[in-house]
């Protein structure tokens, strides 16, 4: 079952039991993909989608404070272990070795494979579609299907109204045009050639 949790909460976990966050955070974010890749429904997905876009802005946050690698490489922020307080003062922990958030060492949040450009696309499509449906729906547009014009009327016969009496170099005359089961009134003006 996929857990809840939003990113900032499995963040505030891994501080709080000094654990890895970016791990914690890398983890959870791929479960979160599979449900969104893979939906039960459409709420699973949106949340999938909104839960792994608040991934990606936290990594984003943590990787502008993060330290970097020689290479300009992401790293953790190792916390130097617990050293006990007998004996020595001055005693110091070993220094820690450089680790990087991945093994492949990425310089930026989008150089890692599940938060690459493409799904940061698709995830903010998933929401905005969701959100522009949901808009809809509380305006009272639903999925409609598009409305066609309709048909033209074909004229089954016209009939000539009053006398068509010659007026100089125009000549208007007025027709009932009928249209299957309806009819219309139509003037015509041309002009004598």
């Amino acid at each position: 079952m996929q857990e809840l949790d939003s990113p900032m909460q499995k963040l505030e976990l891994a501080r709080s039991f000094r654990l890895d966050a970016i791990e914690l955070l890398l983890k959870t974010s791929e479960g979160s993909f599979a449900v969104w890749s893979a939906p039960p429904g459409s709420k699973s997905e949106l949340a999938a989608a909104r839960r792994l876009l608040q991934a990606y802005d936290l990594l984003g946050s943590l990787a502008v404070l993060a330290p970097r690698g020689a290479d300009k490489a992401l790293l953790k922020e190792l916390r130097p272990p617990v050293v006990p307080t007998s004996g020595a003062a001055g005693a110091s922990a070993p220094p820690l070795p450089d680790e990087p958030w991945l093994p492949s060492r990425p310089r930026r949040v989008e150089e890692i494979p599940l938060f690459s450009p493409a799904n940061i696309q698709a995830w903010r499509k998933t929401v905005a579609d969701a959100d522009a449906r949901a808009l809809g729906e509380r305006r009272g547009i639903r999925n409609r299907a598009p409305q066609h014009p309709a048909p033209r009327a074909t004229i089954n016969y016209l009939q000539l109204i009053g006398e068509g009496r010659n007026r100089g170099p125009v000549l208007p005359a007025t027709l009932l045009a009928f249209f299957g089961d309806h009819a219309k009134v139509i003037t015509i003006v041309s002009r004598k050639a």
